[in-house]
């Protein structure tokens, strides 16, 4: 966890705004994610991912 905390503040540093992380969450995943978008000086990965992961619990939220 203390990796996934380091690249939150690296990228709340960079980009100005902490990232929004949907729960239940992956703690290798995400620190990844992060990780990759501090190193590429972009956001998107960061959106993407979040984005992706919002699809995926709007599909599962209409499962019967």
């Amino acid at each position: 966890m203390p990796d996934f905390l380091e690249c939150e503040r690296a990228f709340r540093e960079r980009f100005g705004y902490a990232p929004e992380i949907p729960h239940p969450w992956v703690f290798e995943a995400w620190t990844d994610v992060l990780k990759e978008s501090v190193e590429t000086g972009s956001d998107r990965p960061y959106r993407e991912a979040f984005a992706e992961e919002e699809r995926i619990r709007q599909e599962s939220s209409r499962l019967p």
